[in-house]
């Protein structure tokens, strides 16, 4: 049996203007890596990534209108959107 879940988390914001959420729950590292990795590529090819500097040519309402078919609570950021992988310790 598994001891850790690893959870893919959706991030933007900086600082107080933070935001973080939960996209899906893995028990497969690798596939939880994957799936982040599918992620921040969207976000990248759809220039609203952490570290893509032409997501400043988007303007808000544009990026109001993207939808990611991977994570269905998506939204529009002034800030660059990225995610990552959370290991969690498994209990019960």
């Amino acid at each position: 049996m598994n001891d850790k879940v690893y959870i893919v988390q959706g991030e933007t914001g900086e600082y107080d203007d933070a935001q973080n959420w939960y996209v899906a729950v893995y028990l497969d590292k690798k596939a939880a890596d994957h799936a982040c990795r599918e992620l921040n590529d969207w976000c990248v090819r759809n220039r609203v990534g952490d570290d893509c500097h032409e997501r400043d040519s988007l303007s808000y309402a544009e990026r109001q209108k993207l939808q990611c078919p991977f994570d269905p609570n998506w939204r529009a950021s002034a800030y660059g959107m990225s995610y990552a992988v959370v290991e969690v310790p498994l209990r019960g």
